[in-house]
């Protein structure tokens, strides 16, 4: 019994290491945020102090779509609802999701630092289209459990 303690607490150590590191690789650059990202939205629950504030970005060097963000708080009490509420947001292509979730997005401790931030990038995979294409970050519905 002992020794599976321990290798469970082993592979939960490693399995806690490695998440992060894998969502690292992931990246396919990071760039300062400058005029090309959003202005800073907000997500907040009522009642709650403090939301998930963030800004975003498209780019589509050598014609493959990416997707940046940096983001920042979130009511530590709400950390669970907010983590939730990141893994719904999806930036959609003219009305067809092209990538589920903003996990991704650098972190900051202050909102002040979102417009001073580097942001972390990853490619969708899709190329740019030969019209100018309608790309939106939007919400996916459902219920989010705090």
């Amino acid at each position: 019994m002992r020794f599976s303690r321990v290798a469970l607490a082993l592979f939960t150590a490693a399995s806690l290491v490695a998440a992060p590191l894998a969502a690292r690789e992931k990246l396919s650059r990071q760039i300062p945020v400058d005029k090309r990202f959003a202005k800073t939205d907000e997500i907040k629950f009522t009642g709650t102090p403090k939301g998930y504030s963030f800004r975003w970005a498209v780019i589509a060097p050598a014609g493959v779509i990416e997707f940046c963000g940096v983001g920042s708080g979130g009511d530590i009490a709400m950390r669970s609802a907010y983590d939730q509420i990141r893994q719904k947001m999806q930036l959609e292509m003219n009305g067809k999701v092209i990538h589920r979730g903003v996990q991704f997005f650098a972190r900051v401790n202050s909102v002040k630092k979102l417009d001073k931030a580097v942001a972390n990038c990853i490619s969708t995979g899709v190329k740019v289209p030969a019209k100018r294409p309608d790309i939106r970050l939007t919400l996916d519905r459902g219920r989010v459990k705090g």
